[in-house]
């Protein structure tokens, strides 16, 4: 029996439903090609950090859990977030993470199509030297957040302005006030507008193979 890996990385998608993911693309594109470039978001981002790390998926609305463990061909177990709000339902996912044994835990969602196994392999690394670490995202967000199991810190997911662009400042100011450190990653965009969309076009060698496809394939019909 190999080694059992301490590391693990917690993923939060939104269960793949026409009309109901990316929905500022769809001012700019048909709902069905929205639906397909997030599909291959998750697809391109699951089997990116798959490569170096186990994984745990983590699905809203809960009760959609069935729609993406048909999307990996039910190879996952998929878990409901459970909270009311983002930032109860990552405290509560870390929590979970964190009874089950991991030492090193890292969240990530599927905004960004740009997450490469180095960035997660660094998030761990830095994790021996640093409480926590940090992806901060070009809106003023985050796209990762990871802690080891002593250095958790419940009061950076409580009183957060979620949904606006002060959600990185307020989160390390946060940890930094506990007396707790924090790697920074390098910064990447989300991909929520049609300007971003067409941006990622003009660097789609940066990602995945589905994604990269589905790029190629919308170039010509972005509005």
């Amino acid at each position: 029996m190999g080694i059992i890996s301490k590391n693990i990385t917690i993923i939060f998608l939104r269960a793949p439903e026409k009309g109901k993911v990316k929905t500022r693309l769809s001012k700019g594109l048909s709902d069905n090609l929205v639906l397909d470039l997030y599909k291959g978001f998750i697809k391109d981002i699951v089997k990116e950090v798959s490569a170096v790390s186990d994984i745990l998926l983590y699905c809203h609305p809960p009760d959609k859990k069935d729609v993406i463990s048909e999307l990996f061909d039910n190879k996952y177990i998929i878990f409901p977030q459970k909270g009311d709000d983002i930032g109860q339902k990552m405290f509560n996912a870390f929590t979970e993470t964190f009874e089950n044994n991991f030492d090193k835990v890292v969240l990530i969602g599927t905004d960004i199509p740009e997450i490469k196994s180095n960035i997660i392999e660094q998030s761990f690394n830095m994790l021996d030297q640093y409480d926590s670490v940090i992806g901060p995202s070009e809106d003023g967000g985050y796209y990762l957040i990871g802690f080891g199991k002593d250095t958790l810190e419940q009061s950076a997911f409580e009183n957060i302005d979620w949904s606006t662009s002060s959600v990185f400042e307020e989160t390390s100011e946060i940890i930094k006030s506990k007396n707790k450190s924090y790697f920074l990653l390098p910064k990447l965009n989300d991909i929520d507008t049609i300007d971003d969309l067409k941006d990622l076009i003009k660097n789609r060698d940066r990602v995945g193979g589905t994604t990269k496809n589905n790029l190629i394939k919308i170039k010509d019909h972005i509005k």
